[in-house]
């Protein structure tokens, strides 16, 4: 906060049950949309967004990147796709089974820099 606040950003901390990362529970996929696990992170918390949940049968489904417009998703998250596709959410499915063996997901793989 400290470190920020000069710059005229504000931090705030987010509770996050049942899951490592704060981007397992959630992600930014359009710009007025969260991907959200709501048994991991309340919803409540982004008012001003439009929320998808994920499927109830798919818990880590909500760790996507979106990248450039784009959301790449993990191809075994289908009910949670259809989701994201009826809000026409540009998707690109990647199969990320490798990452999943070591209990990783999109997210904590990969290091994002924009310009």
């Amino acid at each position: 906060r400290s470190i920020l606040e000069p710059f005229g950003y504000t931090v705030e901390g987010i509770p996050v049950e049942h899951c490592l990362h704060l981007k397992t529970a959630f992600a930014h996929v359009a710009e007025d949309v969260m991907l959200i696990n709501p048994d991991w992170i309340d919803p409540v918390l982004f008012p001003s967004m439009k929320i998808i949940h994920v499927d109830s049968l798919e818990p880590y489904a909500a760790n996507a990147l979106k990248i450039d417009g784009e959301v790449l998703y993990p191809e075994v998250f289908n009910q949670t796709r259809q989701k994201l596709e009826a809000e026409n959410i540009p998707l690109r499915t990647i199969d990320v089974s490798e990452l999943s063996k070591a209990e990783a997901g999109l997210t904590c793989s990969s290091i994002v820099f924009t310009p």
